[in-house]
């Protein structure tokens, strides 16, 4: 899912205005096309994987007997990443690595839908008079998971084409960042939005296969900040216009001012768990817009004190199991655990000692915001 009614944020109104061509463009003068380095692009792989699954002919694969290979799932990951490829950057495929415990509700509720999807299918399946097309290929959709064949097709198509695959602590998605603070990677791809409310600098979202050019969506981070800014401005702006034209007074304690300071990634983080993401749900009957509203009267706040007082009422009112997730969800948007790339020789970079292989550097697990400091630190 990503973050409820996020995307909407990371990409512009006009729909898919860039390409992976112009984007390669922008890095030029860091990786010349002729120069001996390229660009890593990370890859949220699980994002390709599933969306893979879920188009007709993998579908179709997937509940053929006896089993085939889904050659289709793995053909639409190799198209996306050819795009990459040919455009200047190097794939770099990331894979989700232990279950994170604070996604525990989000993968049942996904489990249990799966398994009701089978066990409908099971009655279409007995009744020979069902003729129900569109029906049964909603509920194959689904009911579809991955499967082990899927994933080691794709590592041997990697293989095969020399892109570089990692796993992550976690979640892909916290690792990406990570690579990207350490920067290895110039930009991320990914299928939702965790990742630009992560504070990931540029995001390539909606990747089409399409035109040779790449058409997508490139998120960055300083257009996200200043989007979220905007509409916070536009939300209290309405309630304002509201307010005097009821002739209201509920504004005249000083709070009329539609001044908004700039944002920062930690509030990302908070707007993200007010909309509701994987981690936590948000609060019943509160939307987008009463999420602007909170953060308005978050960003008024001046003290650190106040602002953790303000969460603390505002986590009050979720229901019992929400009110410890909220938290974890929110360390995780700022602080998810993450690998990091500590070089052997103190003069090569993360990235120098990347490129140069792993007998370069040793792997630790630490903090994907911030990168000198390791959970276990030798």
């Amino acid at each position: 899912m990503g973050v409820q009614d996020g995307a909407p944020y990371c990409r512009p109104s006009r729909g898919m205005t860039d390409t992976v061509e112009s984007i390669r463009g922008t890095l030029n003068q860091k990786y010349p096309s002729d120069g001996p380095h390229l660009p890593y692009a990370g890859v949220d792989l699980s994002g390709w994987i599933v969306a893979a699954l879920k188009q007709k002919q993998a579908v179709q694969q997937v509940f053929m007997e006896p089993p085939v290979p889904v050659s289709s799932a793995v053909d639409y990951i190799r198209q996306r990443a050819d795009i990459l490829i040919k455009n200047g950057f190097i794939p770099l495929f990331i894979f989700d690595g232990a279950t994170n415990p604070a996604k525990k509700n989000t993968n049942d509720a996904r489990s249990a839908t799966a398994t009701k999807a089978k066990e409908d299918l099971e009655q279409m399946y007995a009744n020979p008079n069902e003729t129900d097309l569109a029906k049964l290929f909603k509920l194959q959709q689904l009911a579809v998971q991955v499967r082990k064949d899927v994933l080691y097709e794709v590592l041997m198509m990697a293989k095969e084409m020399d892109i570089p695959v990692i796993g992550s602590a976690f979640e892909a998605d916290s690792q990406i960042i990570s690579l990207g603070n350490q920067r290895i990677i110039d930009v991320a791809v990914t299928m939702d939005s965790d990742i630009p409310y992560q504070g990931m600098c540029k995001t390539i979202m909606r990747l089409s296969v399409q035109s040779p050019v790449g058409n997508c969506c490139l998120a960055t981070l300083p257009d996200l900040l200043r989007k979220v800014k905007n509409k916070i401005q536009d939300a209290h702006q309405q309630d304002l216009a509201k307010a005097r034209k009821r002739g209201s007074r509920q504004f005249d304690n000083g709070n009329s001012s539609c001044f908004v300071r700039d944002l920062c990634p930690r509030d990302l983080s908070l707007f993200a768990c007010l909309l509701g993401n994987d981690y936590v749900c948000r609060l019943e009957k509160h939307g987008p817009q009463k999420s602007l509203r909170k953060m308005y009267d978050y960003l008024q706040l001046e003290s650190d004190l106040a602002k953790e007082d303000f969460i603390k009422d505002y986590v009050k009112q979720l229901p019992d199991g929400q009110r410890s997730r909220f938290f974890h969800a929110r360390e995780h948007f700022h602080h998810g655990a993450a690998f990091i790339v500590c070089p052997k020789d103190d003069r090569m970079t993360p990235r120098q000692a990347f490129d140069a292989g792993p007998e370069h550097y040793d792997v630790e697990l630490g903090s994907m915001c911030n990168c000198s400091t390791l959970l276990f630190p030798k």
